[in-house]
């Protein structure tokens, strides 16, 4: 019996030292494959109120008081933690495919001016629209849109900027009142002027930027952007609506050009008593000339050089515009201008045309297109003592001397009419176009020919005129383009 009795008991400590072994499984040297799905609870991560001093490369750790942003830190070198996610949203969510961010969204690497680009998927289209910040903002500020939806021929009219500097801005007819709040998303760069890429419907040709204003808005002024230049920036202004007072220390003056003031207080208009060009218009401090109600850039604007000159031909620019002037005799000028660097483009070249031009000698004003190596192909229009008595127009081909080289479209006559002529040129990387108007509105085209039909390359924009009068001398005023 006793015997038997120590047998039992020395079956159940047996018993209960195996029993206590297994109850504590090294799950890295005991198991294989280890599945916990069927587990009804598991936690596998430590859990804490502040990070471990010491930590093994893989170690995860959750800390509890950090539960609303990135609260799962990992172990990534010995006795270092990181927080899981950190890279590359930081404290940014995204929930729904929207992206929430706590901050700033800053963009570019310091070298070059960067963007942040936001793009639609790509078969809505690729073409973008930029908005550039210049430099010569004092301060950074903020522009607030509206809460709700634009309706048809609504303004964007921004209020001044508060003491916060953020400007709400409301939609509504020029002058009409402010909107309501509404979210933000405030886009910096890390040096150099601030640019926003915001996604354009494919329906504008090309890629363009927008210039913001070099100057805060006053109450009430909106946002007005002008004719994208050869680089295509189109430049942005503050401008008082119509109807209202200048506001702020914007003036209304009157005079000649030549007194037209230097410098100009932002919205400040000059009326011309002596120029073809209608008003003056200051924006980011420059003045900007204005005729029939379109933005023109003036050839001050577009350092114009002389492609072919004749000593007898001289110019003028007392009126703010170019007037090529010949002497009697035989005279041929060209002058020439850099062509967007891109097609497609089109510009509009306003010239004022003489008064009369006889029937009985070649008289010609020509618009159109150079190359490098100072050969034309334009728009000739005038009289050919002979050939053509009548008033005509073809697209004819000019020598790097400015003479006649050939012709891509017959005469074709048309009545004379002087005064303000706008001649529409375009490149659509594959024809060149030439046509004319005399309202900027209805444009009859004469003709196009191929790029490379005479040109090498159609780098330049080129206007002039062929004078020869035994007894009369010529004027032709270049206004400008828009």
């Amino acid at each position: 019996m006793k015997s038997v009795m120590n047998s039992r008991i020395i079956a159940v400590v047996c018993f209960f030292g195996v029993a206590q072994a297994q109850s504590q499984v090294d799950l890295g040297r005991q198991t294989r494959n280890p599945d916990f799905s069927a587990l009804p609870h598991t936690r596998p991560i430590q859990v804490g109120i502040t990070l471990p001093v010491t930590c093994g490369v893989g170690e995860l750790f959750y800390n509890s008081t950090q539960s609303a942003s990135n609260p799962i830190y990992t172990c990534i070198s010995a006795n270092t933690w990181s927080p899981l996610g950190a890279s590359p949203l930081g404290a940014c969510t995204v929930a729904n495919n929207s992206l929430s961010c706590p901050g700033d969204i800053i963009s570019g690497t310091g070298a070059t001016a960067g963007s942040l680009s936001l793009y639609e998927k790509a078969i809505n289209g690729s073409n973008a629209v930029s908005i550039a910040a210049p430099d010569s903002i004092s301060a950074a500020y903020t522009l607030k849109l509206p809460a709700g939806s634009p309706s048809a021929g609504q303004s964007l009219i921004f209020a001044a900027p508060d003491s916060t500097g953020v400007a709400q801005a409301a939609w509504g007819a020029q002058g009409s009142g402010q909107g309501g709040p509404v979210s933000e998303i405030t886009l910096l760069e890390t040096s150099g002027s601030t640019t926003v890429s915001l996604a354009a419907p494919a329906s504008i040709p090309a890629s363009y930027t927008l210039q913001l204003p070099g100057a805060q808005p006053q109450a009430g002024q909106t946002l007005t952007f002008g004719e994208p230049d050869t680089n295509r920036v189109s430049q942005g202004a503050w401008v008082t609506p119509s109807g209202s007072a200048l506001g702020g220390s914007a003036s209304l003056n009157e005079g000649s050009y030549a007194n037209l003031p230097a410098s100009c207080t932002e919205g400040s208009m000059y009326l011309f008593t002596d120029s073809l060009y209608n008003f003056a218009r200051c924006t980011a401090a420059t003045w900007h000339h204005f005729l029939n109600g379109k933005l023109i850039t003036p050839p001050s604007a577009l350092s114009l050089s002389t492609m072919v000159g004749a000593s007898s031909v001289t110019l003028n620019t007392t009126h703010g515009y170019e007037q090529m002037n010949a002497a009697p005799g035989s005279s041929m000028a060209l002058r020439s201008w850099a062509a967007p660097d891109t097609a497609p483009y089109t510009k509009y070249i306003v010239l004022s045309t003489p008064a009369l031009l006889d029937q009985t000698n070649y008289r010609f004003w020509n618009v159109g297109f150079g190359d490098a190596s100072g050969k034309s192909q334009v728009l000739q229009c005038g009289v050919g003592a002979g050939t053509q008595s009548n008033f005509y127009c073809r697209v004819t081909r000019l020598n790097s001397s400015g003479n006649y080289a050939g012709e891509d479209t017959q005469p074709i006559v048309i009545p004379y009419n002087s005064g303000i002529v706008i001649v529409a040129i375009g490149n659509d990387g594959t024809l060149l176009h030439f046509g004319i108007s005399t309202d900027g509105v209805s444009f009859f085209e004469f003709g196009s020919a191929s790029v490379a039909s005479y040109l090498s390359s159609p780098s330049s924009l080129v206007y002039g005129f062929l004078n020869v009068a035994p007894t009369q001398n010529l004027s032709l005023n270049f206004l400008g383009v828009y």
